[in-house]
């Protein structure tokens, strides 16, 4: 695990620089704190799949940082479900006037939002 996370933070830290952003620069985009994505880039915390994803996105990197991101392990079942946590569905829609829905969770969906 800690040669997955080294290798998630060099590629990290590689595609931000070539982005032009500074670690605070790239924490307000990618809306984690600097001093998380600076753990990540030293390879000290492992990368969550989400996490790998939202810089994937905000890096333009076309899922190379999700391919090296850690496997999350299943969540055991609850019976409760905390607002906090509720799924989010996002609706796509073509120009040909096609669409179709995707699950995403709060915290993308609100990140989405505020991107625009």
């Amino acid at each position: 695990m800690a040669e997955e996370s080294t290798l998630f933070g060099a590629e990290l830290r590689r595609l931000r620089r070539k982005a032009g952003l500074s670690l605070g620069e790239f924490a307000n985009l990618a809306h984690y704190s600097k001093g998380y994505l600076s753990k990540l880039e030293n390879g000290s915390k492992p990368a969550r799949p989400d996490v790998a994803r939202r810089c994937d996105a905000v890096l333009h990197a076309d899922g190379r940082l999700a391919s090296l991101a850690t496997p999350r392990k299943p969540e055991p079942a609850t019976t409760e479900v905390d607002s906090e946590d509720r799924e989010v569905w996002l609706m796509n829609l073509t120009q040909g006037g096609s669409s179709w829905f995707r699950p995403m969770n709060r915290r993308d969906a609100l990140a989405l939002g505020r991107a625009r």
